[in-house]
């Protein structure tokens, strides 16, 4: 307990870059320094412990507030005038012109219980997820970092990735499968080959991007913007789009109430399919 309650007050410091890549290289150390904290965490069955609740209503588990913390030191310290949207503190607004949009953990509840996929997602942008200009999605099981910026493609460890031409005999969705679960779920889910459901909306969607699977489909649990900002950028930047459950193009506002069901898709034949 002394170990976590330590890291909860740790002392983050930022290496600055020029001028034009400062935002940049502060997004990609906060992931790191989440990367740390976390690591360092993992293992330890407090970290599942509930310690307050979220901005948004949600239990906030301790990991998910060392992290937080981890990444609000890291802005403090980089001097950086951004103002801040996270799943935990919800949003501080520096009267800045730009936003950085956070989940410090994406997929909390695989962490907890040691089922390796889960992330940090991080993008910025201004006021919706249509204007996000740069997204990163760190893998804090085997750090794979995924990175768009737009109009300038998307990558896996520095190395450009694409999503797949769909091939109607052998599809591979990843479908969210819970109690909450649209009817459309499970018809879904029979005209695939292989199903997935895995926990982490930021990760599920760089796996569309990569072309590890042909969709993600997140039908009866509406998710926030916290989770899927840095991943839709990621994947429109791969060549796949992500839709809203009336098959128009995914929007939304920077802000916490908001929460949407959605498709992405790799290729738009999947619609074709699904409709």
């Amino acid at each position: 307990m002394k170990k976590l309650l330590k890291l909860r007050n740790i002392d983050f410091s930022v290496k600055f870059q020029p001028k034009n890549l400062r935002l940049r290289s502060l997004l990609r150390d906060i992931a790191e320094n989440i990367a740390i904290v976390v690591n360092e965490s993992i293992g330890n069955p407090e970290i599942g412990i509930v310690v307050k609740n979220g901005a948004d209503g949600s239990p906030t588990k301790m990991i998910d507030e060392i992290a937080e913390k981890a990444a609000l030191a890291t802005v403090k310290d980089s001097g950086e005038n951004v103002n801040i949207l996270s799943e935990e503190a919800g949003f501080i607004n520096n009267g800045a012109g730009k936003t950085i949009i956070l989940d410090p953990v994406d997929g909390t509840f695989n962490a907890v219980h040691h089922i390796p996929f889960y992330a940090v997602s991080i993008a910025v942008g201004t006021k919706t997820l249509s204007d996000v200009e740069y997204g990163i999605v760190r893998n804090l099981v085997n750090n794979d970092v995924f990175e768009a910026e737009k109009g300038k493609g998307a990558f896996l460890n520095n190395k450009r990735i694409k999503t797949k031409n769909f091939d109607e005999k052998n599809p591979t969705f990843s479908v969210y499968l819970g109690t909450k679960a649209s009817a459309s779920a499970y018809e879904i889910s029979r005209q695939a080959r292989r199903v997935r459901s895995m926990g982490c909306a930021s990760l599920d969607l760089c796996m569309v991007a990569n072309g590890s699977t042909d969709m993600y489909y997140q039908m009866g649990y509406p998710i926030r913007i916290t989770d899927i900002a840095a991943g839709v950028l990621i994947l429109r930047e791969a060549g796949g789009e992500i839709y809203d459950e009336n098959k128009e193009i995914l929007d939304m506002g920077f802000n916490l109430k908001e929460r949407k069901n959605f498709v992405a898709a790799g290729d738009k034949k999947i619609l074709e399919m699904i409709i």
